[in-house]
């Protein structure tokens, strides 16, 4: 055992070659996204207040989208909504396996170590990974299907989104564990607010479907960055090393 300023280094011999474990200052500074015992003193005060924040930002949400869908109604044609619908179809069916329920595990699992929930992260970009390569291979498909070549290029740009949002399924459940709702409706609500604009935007300087392809995609990185901002938790490399939680 070895002494250093910045804590605790043990070194044991993997391989012949000796492993540095993390210092006592860095794990404690991961558990701070991790540790729930904080809420069990005031448990029914977090829940009424997650439960009316919740209720907050979905209502927020829905003028969102009610407000969005009237005005794009008037700047777009019944054409634009439906090319871009056709291949929604498949995206929302893919989009079921994105998360691979491997959210609920960061959620609810009593202790979880910070190599345990970088490997999940990892997991959740590879099975995002395999989505956006799904529905970009199945692009001529959808557009021989319905008839129209201009589903390809919709396809793949809609494609890029599942990437995307796959980088923020954990950091988003450590949110959750710590029932830190407020940051969630910001983040929801906020990325929502990008992509009515850009929609908008878009759609008045004539751009037609592709404003909704644009507010899909804005939404999304908005989505990215407002969770990598808000919670400061950040994955390590994938290690075999405590990777199983189940």
């Amino acid at each position: 055992m070895k002494i250093e300023n910045s804590g605790i280094v043990s070194r044991q011999s993997v391989g012949g070659v000796p492993k540095v474990a993390p210092s006592i200052e860095e794990e404690h500074r991961h558990q701070e996204h991790f540790k729930t015992d904080h809420l069990l003193t005031n448990l029914k005060g977090h829940t009424i207040s997650s439960g009316a924040v919740t209720v907050s930002a979905q209502g927020a949400k829905f003028l969102l989208n009610m407000a969005s869908t009237m005005i794009l109604a008037r700047l777009l044609m019944p054409r634009d909504f439906g090319l871009v619908a056709m291949v929604m179809t498949v995206a929302n069916f893919l989009r079921v396996f994105k998360d691979a329920g491997l959210s609920i595990a960061t959620v609810q699992r009593e202790r979880i170590t910070h190599a345990q929930v970088s490997n999940l992260f990892w997991i959740n970009v590879a099975v995002s990974a395999v989505s956006t390569l799904v529905l970009a291979a199945s692009a001529p498909i959808i557009a021989r299907f319905y008839g129209n070549p201009r589903l390809i290029p919709i396809t793949l740009f809609l494609s890029v989104t599942f990437l995307i949002s796959g980088s923020t399924i954990q950091h988003q459940a450590l949110l959750k564990r710590q029932m830190r709702f407020k940051a969630l409706a910001v983040i929801e609500v906020g990325s929502m607010v990008v992509g009515v604009f850009v929609a908008v935007l878009m759609a008045a300087l004539g751009y037609g479907y592709w404003s909704l392809l644009g507010s899909s995609l804005s939404i999304q990185t908005a989505g990215l960055i407002l969770t990598w901002s808000v919670s400061r938790w950040r994955p390590q490399l994938p290690t075999p090393e405590e990777a199983t939680i189940f």
